[in-house]
C-alpha cells in the first residue's frame, strides 16, 4: 500500500507571526508544497477551502455528519504532493470569534473535524504557534478591535473574565488556552504536533527554523526579513492618513459633507483601537497568567518546560519575568 502524502496544518494561534510564516517562510520556499493561505490571497477565495472552513465552524454535529462525504470529496480534489510536505496555514482555525458566532466558535471541535476530513487522504500533522499570553491578548484586542466591538467586549469585561468572575465573554479567552489546544491535537493525532514559539522567531530565528525543519523534514533557509510590528505600523499609518485627509480637505473646503459621517466613524474606530493600545496592562498581566495556570498545568512536562523557559507560566506572588513583555509584533 502506497504511503499517504503528509500534510501539516498550521492552525494558529492568531497574532503569533502567522502572516510572517505564510508570506516570508511558507510561500517563499520550494522545499514545501504550500496550499495557502496568504495575505494577498485571502483564505475565503481558496476553493474548496472556503466551503470546508464554513462547514467545520458553522455546522452542528448532525449537519456536519450529513455533509461529511461531500466535504471529503472536496478534500480529495485538493492536489497534494507526494514528494514534498504539504502545508496548509490558517490562523482562523483557532479563533473563537471567527464568523462572529454569538457564543463563540468551538475551535477544539474545528481541529477534530479538520483531522477527520484530511486523514482520509493524508498523514495529518499539526503546527501550533504560541506567544506569551499577555502580549498575545493585547495584540489580539488591538488588531481585531472591530470584532470585539461587535460583541461589545470592553476593558471591564476583560478584567472580569481574568479575575474569575462569571462572564458571558469567557469564550473569547479560550483562544489562548494553549494547554487545551495542545491536548485536543494530541488526542486526535498523537505525537504529531509541533509547538513553535513567537519569541524564538523574534529573538532566535535559527532555532525557530531548525525546529520547523526538523518537524517537516525540510531544509528551509533562515529568512533575512524580520516580523513587522503590524499593530504599531497600522496605527501610525492610519494616524497619518486621517490627519492628511482633515488638513487637506476639511480646511481647504474640498471636503464633501456627504463623506463626513464616514470619516468620523473611521476616526472613532481609530480612537477605540488606540484606547486599547495605550492601556496600562501592568496590573492585568499577573491576573492573565494566573487565569491560565490550570490550563498550563494540563500540558505534559516536556512541553510545560518549554513554556516555563519562555516565561509564559505563572509565577506565584509576582509577575513572571518576561524580557520581551513589551513585544507586540505579529
Amino acid at each position: 500500500m502506497l504511503a499517504k502524502p503528509k500534510i501539516y496544518i498550521h492552525v494558529g494561534v492568531p497574532r503569533t507571526a502567522t502572516t510572517y510564516l505564510q508570506e516570508q517562510i511558507f510561500r517563499q520556499t520550494d522545499q514545501i508544497h504550500y496550499l495557502g493561505r496568504s495575505k494577498s490571497e485571502p483564505f475565503s477565495k481558496w476553493q474548496p477551502y472556503e466551503t470546508i472552513e464554513r462547514c467545520v465552524f458553522l455546522h452542528d454535529d448532525i449537519k456536519f455528519n450529513s455533509t461529511i462525504e461531500h466535504l471529503k470529496s472536496l478534500v480529495r480534489s485538493i492536489h497534494l504532493s507526494k514528494q514534498k510536505p504539504n502545508v496548509l496555514s490558517h490562523e482562523g482555525f483557532t479563533r473563537t470569534t471567527r464568523f462572529n458566532l454569538a457564543d463563540g466558535a468551538d475551535t477544539y471541535r474545528v481541529i477534530e473535524r479538520l483531522n477527520i476530513l484530511f486523514e482520509t487522504v493524508a498523514d495529518v500533522h499539526f503546527i501550533l504557534t504560541v506567544r506569551d499570553p499577555v502580549t498575545c491578548i493585547k495584540s489580539t484586542m488591538v488588531a481585531f478591535r472591530s470584532v470585539f466591538d461587535h460583541y461589545n467586549f470592553s476593558w471591564k469585561n476583560l478584567n472580569e473574565v481574568v479575575s474569575g468572575e462569571k462572564s458571558e465573554f469567557n469564550f473569547i479567552l479560550e483562544n489562548f488556552k494553549y494547554g487545551s489546544l495542545y491536548q485536543t491535537i494530541e488526542r486526535v493525532r498523537p505525537q504529531k504536533t509541533l509547538v513553535l514559539f513567537f519569541e524564538d522567531l523574534k529573538y532566535d530565528k535559527k532555532k525557530f527554523i531548525a525546529d520547523l525543519n526538523g518537524f517537516i523534514n525540510c531544509n528551509i533557509a533562515v529568512p533575512t526579513s524580520e516580523p513587522v510590528n503590524s499593530v504599531d505600523s497600522k496605527l501610525k499609518k492610519n494616524y497619518a492618513k486621517y490627519r492628511k485627509k482633515f488638513t487637506t480637505k476639511i480646511w481647504t473646503k474640498a471636503f464633501s459633507i456627504s463623506n463626513y459621517p464616514r470619516y468620523c466613524e473611521k476616526i472613532l474606530d481609530f480612537i477605540r483601537v488606540l484606547h486599547w493600545h495605550l492601556r496600562d496592562w501592568s496590573d492585568l498581566g499577573p491576573q492573565i497568567r494566573f487565569f491560565y495556570e490550570e490550563d498550563f498545568n494540563s500540558l505534559p512536562q516536556h512541553i510545560k518546560t518549554q513554556f516555563q523557559k519562555h516565561g509564559y507560566f505563572p509565577t506565584k506572588g509576582k509577575q513572571a519575568n518576561i524580557s520581551h513583555e513589551q513585544s507586540f509584533n505579529r
